[in-house]
């Protein structure tokens, strides 16, 4: 199993079967695996085993459990809840790392809420169950409609598909549901979810129901994601989707939630009172989009009697938006080291210096110097600003 050299390095044996399940499971190339591993291609061929730090190193990087470099052969990993993500009624690839420990995190969350509301002595939640299968999409979503508050007028208060996703996910959560939205694994920034993988999941209890929405996709497609799994924890089911908008789910339980949200978000009769055979359905929609905006703005407060809502369109790139925009390129342009000194800084404190007072604002510093003062070239992010003592130059330290 191991070997110790007469440096005392411990050796152990891996299959390299195991090393390219490992690569080809976390859908790492052989070749970024040789950058970060010189002696990988040694370790494929069985020529040299590798060390157990190595081996420790290997498993970070591609995301696996030390253990299972250990096995005889590769173990054959399965989605822990039912998967409805189907392709012409057949399963789609194996599970990524990335989606397993999403759903191993949620699973850890809601049975940490579930004991919880036990302990609390918390009712039940009143979504978990009630709607059936043998139920039509329109009398089910009318259900889900009046049970969550959340109807056309309601959704005509929002402007942007921002807002209206918030909003949803606030009605969902009053009425006991746990929404989870995130477009990464846990806290780590660098494990980016893959929106053609999974749109999101539902997992279904009678204290405790969680939604989770890969936060990865596009706005419009969270909103079909968060009514298509609020129909699975209605028909108390738990159930990993890709609820794909533009074609109809293979399964029978899939295809009914899918229809549930559509007519959850865009009435059937809606439609019919818009619908125009003469310009087609395109046309058609943008008529509804029309329509929506046209209440949002009518919904929004005058200039200069309430706070205010800049309306656009949903799905299109608008007011607030352009204005975080600018004030970000407002901020790097304060950031600019060759404008530290033209440009007027609000301080958030100030240290005084005998050069003057020192301000400094999101750990950018300038100063106002004496006649003849300069900022050293870093732009004064150091706060040493150089000053006239005797006739010369010096940095002065600020402490």
């Amino acid at each position: 199993m191991t070997s110790i050299s007469s440096r005392q390095t411990v050796r152990v044996e891996v299959s390299p079967a195991l090393l390219r399940w490992a690569c080809r499971r976390a859908g790492v190339e052989s070749g970024a695996v040789a950058k970060r591993f010189p002696r990988f291609a040694e370790w494929e061929r069985g020529e040299t085993q590798p060390t157990l730090r190595q081996v420790e190193e290997f498993a970070r990087f591609t995301r696996t459990a030390v253990g299972y470099l250990f096995l005889r052969e590769p173990p054959e990993e399965t989605v822990p809840i039912p998967d409805f993500r189907t392709v012409a009624d057949r399963r789609l690839r194996r599970p990524s790392p990335d989606l397993l420990d999403t759903i191993f995190l949620c699973q850890e969350r809601q049975y940490w809420y579930r004991e919880y509301a036990a302990a609390s002595g918390e009712a039940a939640c009143r979504l978990v169950g009630m709607l059936r299968r043998t139920d039509g999409p329109v009398a089910a979503a009318a259900q889900l409609r009046e049970a969550l508050r959340f109807d056309l007028e309601e959704r005509a208060e929002c402007p942007t598909w921002t807002e209206a996703l918030r909003s949803f996910r606030d009605r969902c959560e009053a009425a006991g549901a746990l929404v989870m939205t995130s477009g990464i694994v846990g806290n780590s920034t660098r494990r980016k979810l893959d929106p053609t993988e999974f749109s999101g999941f539902a997992l279904s209890d009678p204290l405790a129901p969680l939604v989770f929405v890969n936060g990865a996709d596009a706005k419009a497609a969270q909103l079909f994601t968060l009514a298509h799994e609020m129909a699975h924890v209605a028909l108390d089911e738990t159930a990993l989707s890709d609820s794909p908008l533009e074609q109809e789910p293979d399964h029978e339980v899939e295809r009914w939630c899918s229809r549930v949200a559509a007519e959850f978000l865009v009435p059937l009769d809606e439609v019919r009172e818009n619908y125009d055979a003469r310009i087609g359905l395109r046309e058609t929609l943008r008529r509804l989009a029309a329509i929506q905006g046209e209440r949002a703005r009518r919904a929004a407060p005058a200039p200069g009697r309430g706070p205010g809502v800049r309306f656009d369109l949903p799905g299109t790139v608008g007011g607030r938006n352009r204005t975080r925009a600018r004030f970000h390129r407002r901020r790097r342009f304060l950031r600019h080291p060759g404008l530290a000194r033209r440009t007027p800084i609000r301080a958030r404190s100030r240290r005084e210096h005998p050069g003057g007072p020192i301000h400094l604002c999101g750990g950018v510093s300038a100063a106002r110097h004496s006649p003849g003062g300069d900022l050293p070239k870093d732009g004064g992010r150091a706060a040493r600003p150089r000053q006239e003592n005797g006739g010369r130059r010096v940095r002065t330290a600020v402490r």
